[in-house]
């Protein structure tokens, strides 16, 4: 019994963000320790536990376009 009860804990919880949105219903979620993963869109659940952490993007370059 100790085997099912291990299967049926929950393996992931949030806040996730969604980075990208794929066809038939897959979304890719980005979480801050950790590598993006994807799951079916009906396992994600809206997040109302309050302000979302801010994300900082790091340092972003621009690169001229060739003409």
């Amino acid at each position: 019994l100790k085997i099912l009860s291990e299967k049926l804990k929950t393996h992931w919880f949030g806040p996730f963000t969604i980075t990208q949105v794929f066809l038939y219903g897959t979304v890719e979620l980005s979480q801050p320790n950790g590598p993006n993963f994807k799951v079916n869109v009906h396992r994600v659940k809206h997040y109302f536990g309050g302000d979302i952490p801010f994300k900082v993007v790091a340092d972003l370059h621009t690169f001229p376009m060739d003409k």
